[in-house]
């Protein structure tokens, strides 16, 4: 432990950031420059909302700086490249898993995103299914990032019987541990209650199965549908040494990209923002 602050004060001394960036502005702003090392951040949403897509997305901008590995529990390596192949060569994703021939200068394109997709520093997983699976794939390739999708899909080291909201927390603690083990940032993806489709803005007590998920993590962020088509509404939920707050995305599902919009949350989806003080 004496090490790692050591370190940490040489970084602050030498004017370094020991945070990471998350690609997104209000974000950084919100977390005061970035994601802290040794953290776990929770992206939560219900079904076909969109945090598969954004985790994904995450993941590659965090791999132009960082080793990030993409643990995928729900997904083929097929289906997870198909969105890779789209968001770099800017071909739509249709054409991407359709077409029988490139058109105009599809092929072009689609050379030059997989080049640039082999040059990054991102590994897909998709054959780890527990936590010590996931420890040893990231300690040997030495990951900087760990992104999970999804938690609830990891598998525990006891057997539960039936008892999900147990296991579920078993599987956040270990992770927990796992950060502050390997030095590193986790984002784990997470379900959200049903009860979340009975309103507009969701809230980190319908994190699914776990009330240890909302005491774990050192961040917490909720995704849900605008009413305008192609339009999210992300709020930071929980942000330990941050403030919080929220801010609209809007969602390119032709080619599974999101973006930053200048603009605000409706007045029924504002809320309050709660300053807090660094390392409160």
């Amino acid at each position: 432990v004496g090490e790692k602050v050591a370190k940490a004060r040489t970084k602050r001394e030498r004017g370094q950031m020991i945070r990471i960036p998350t690609g997104f502005p209000s974000i950084n702003d919100l977390t005061f420059g970035g994601w802290e090392d040794s953290q776990i951040i929770i992206l939560a949403a219900r079904p076909s909302v969109g945090k598969s897509a954004l985790s994904a997305q995450l993941a590659y901008q965090l791999s132009e700086k960082y080793k990030v590995g993409f643990f995928n529990l729900e997904m083929a390596p097929e289906q997870i490249y198909e969105r890779y192949a789209s968001m770099k060569s800017g071909i739509e994703m249709r054409r991407i898993r359709k077409a029988k021939n490139f058109l105009g200068d599809e092929q072009e394109k689609f050379a030059k995103g997989n080049q640039i997709l082999k040059q990054s520093n991102l590994r897909i997983v998709s054959d780890c299914y527990s936590v010590d699976d996931i420890r040893r794939e990231s300690k040997a390739f030495g990951f900087d990032v760990i992104v999970v999708d999804y938690l609830q899909l990891v598998q525990a080291k006891t057997t539960y019987k039936g008892n999900r909201v147990a296991e579920v927390g078993e599987v956040s603690r270990d992770f927990k541990l796992m950060a502050k083990a390997l030095n590193c940032h986790i984002i784990l993806l997470s379900q959200l209650n049903r009860k979340t489709e009975d309103k507009q803005r969701p809230t980190m007590a319908e994190l699914r199965e776990s009330g240890a998920i909302e005491q774990d993590a050192s961040n917490i962020l909720l995704m849900w549908n605008l009413k305008t088509d192609g339009e999210k509404g992300l709020k930071v939920e929980k942000c330990r040494n941050g403030v919080l707050g929220g801010l609209v995305l809007g969602f390119d599902g032709s080619h599974m990209t999101f973006s930053e919009l200048d603009k605000e949350l409706e007045e029924e989806e504002k809320w309050e923002t709660r300053k807090k003080t660094p390392f409160s």
